[in-house]
């Protein structure tokens, strides 16, 4: 029972990430191991950007809506550096737009409670 209680506790009430459901189809549109540039194949992270742009909740990466997907899909897939994930040999579309469509039913990360990966690192 507790264990329910605690994954309930970080699925978010109010819907999916927009900007994750997003990625996870420009990613089953065009996915690459390496992103490739505009109008071209996009890794996880290359579709994240594309995904807020489009959106128009691009703005700065920090505490953002860019920094909230990329934190959720790596507390998704258990590995900070998304790209060697969204890189390694073997790993299809399929696995990354999955990813991502679990990550947008997580809520966003708690902020000021948790260490930021990359703004917090020593």
């Amino acid at each position: 029972m507790a264990r329910e209680r605690t994954l309930l506790s970080v699925v978010s009430a109010n819907g999916p990430d927009p900007v994750c459901m997003r990625a996870a189809e420009i990613v089953r549109e065009r996915w690459a191991p390496e992103d490739e540039g505009s109008g071209r194949g996009r890794c996880v992270a290359g579709a994240v950007f594309e995904a807020a742009e489009e959106s128009g909740e691009y703005r700065s990466m920090a505490f953002g809506p860019i920094d909230d997907a990329l934190l959720k899909v790596a507390c998704m897939v258990g590995d900070e550096c998304l790209p060697l994930w969204n890189a390694e040999p073997g790993r299809t579309a399929e696995e990354v737009a999955e990813a991502l469509m679990r990550a947008a039913w997580l809520s966003p990360p708690l902020r000021h409670s948790t260490p930021h990966p990359w703004l917090d690192a020593a």
